[in-house]
């Protein structure tokens, strides 16, 4: 599974990448830093076409795993 496709990164001077530039700030203070790859979740596959997952599955009020 790729961790990102090409498409989906987008420069910083981009009006699109604007909110996760925000989403980003925010939460690089409050989330630990990824400091190791682990194998990916036994259901990962079935996310890869899901679309707006962001819209409906984040939730800013659940801690992050520390």
């Amino acid at each position: 599974i790729n961790e990102c496709q090409a498409n989906a990164i987008l420069p910083d001077t981009d009006p699109r990448a604007q909110e996760w530039l925000e989403l980003n700030k925010k939460y690089a203070l409050e989330w630990p830093n990824i400091s190791e790859k682990i194998s990916p979740p036994a259901d990962a596959k079935d996310w890869i076409n899901t679309p707006n997952k962001y819209k409906k599955y984040f939730d800013e009020n659940l801690k992050s795993p520390s």
